[in-house]
């Protein structure tokens, strides 16, 4: 029982062999993920995207992914680790 932990971690180091890559962005989330994994609070459905996996169209898929599990009690986290950019 009790309240989960529904997430959206996205980490990306890798941005195409430009010289804006980062290190251990990608690390982050999955790091994320295990310490809520073994603090028994994220719900199985949560989702990790890192790199290339980390799409527009892979974190929308996400999040409707963990939407749809996730109940009135629980907690929605996105967690994203890596470069922004602004785009009109």
């Amino acid at each position: 029982g009790g309240a989960r932990v529904h997430a959206v971690m996205v980490g990306i180091s890798d941005y195409g062999g430009t010289a804006s890559d980062l290190s251990y962005t990608d690390e982050d989330a999955e790091k994320l993920a295990e310490t809520l994994r073994r603090g028994g609070v994220l719900a199985p459905e949560s989702v990790v995207l890192t790199n290339a996996q980390a799409t527009v169209a892979g974190v929308r898929q996400a999040f409707e992914q963990v939407a749809r599990e996730a109940g009135p009690d629980d907690l929605f986290l996105f967690f994203f680790s890596g470069h922004g950019v602004q785009r009109e």
